[in-house]
């Protein structure tokens, strides 16, 4: 009842996150060994993922009393949940028929889970990367007709392109 009436007096805050970043910086806080629990101000924009000692990670969707936590040195990270954009990714390609294809795309993303995130090294830099590469893949594994979605000669068919895109991860 002490940690929870000790964390109710401040409110969940949001955090800013740097541009193509998804992850905070550390927080490094020891758990006492008589209380052996936190209470986990979180705001409903973020993830938490606390890193224990023992290299364990575990994740929280909700804050409130956190009981049994293990006692030492802990890593708390921010992980955003909230939708984001990307810059715009513009790729030039030839198609299976030779003809040079431009496509720009935005793309949009969220954290679906924030324990992955932790094992790719950039995740926000990677994810476009990868996305680029699929486009370059979709255009050159296409005919150009095939990638037209009416008869215009200037739309390319997004839903088929991001079923793509989907397909391959």
């Amino acid at each position: 009842l002490w940690i929870s009436y000790q964390g109710r007096k401040f409110s969940a805050e949001p955090y800013s996150f740097q541009k193509n970043k998804v992850v905070s910086e550390p927080f490094i806080f020891n758990v006492s060994y008589f209380l052996q629990g936190i209470y986990l101000n979180l705001h409903p924009t973020l993830y938490a993922v606390f890193i224990f000692s023992n290299g364990k990670r575990q994740r929280f969707d909700e804050g409130g009393v956190i009981m049994p936590f293990p006692p030492g040195v802990t890593t708390l990270h921010y992980i955003d949940r909230t939708v984001r954009q990307g810059d715009q990714i513009k790729v030039t390609e030839n198609t299976k028929d030779a003809a040079k294809v431009t496509l720009a795309v935005i793309v949009t993303y969220r954290v679906s889970d924030p324990i992955k995130v932790f094992e790719i090294q950039q995740p926000v830099e990677t994810l476009l990367s990868r996305v680029q590469a699929d486009l370059k893949e979709y255009i050159r594994t296409h005919q150009y007709e095939d990638l037209i979605s009416n008869g215009n000669f200037q739309v390319i068919d997004s839903e088929l392109v991001a079923k793509y895109i989907k397909q391959q991860h």
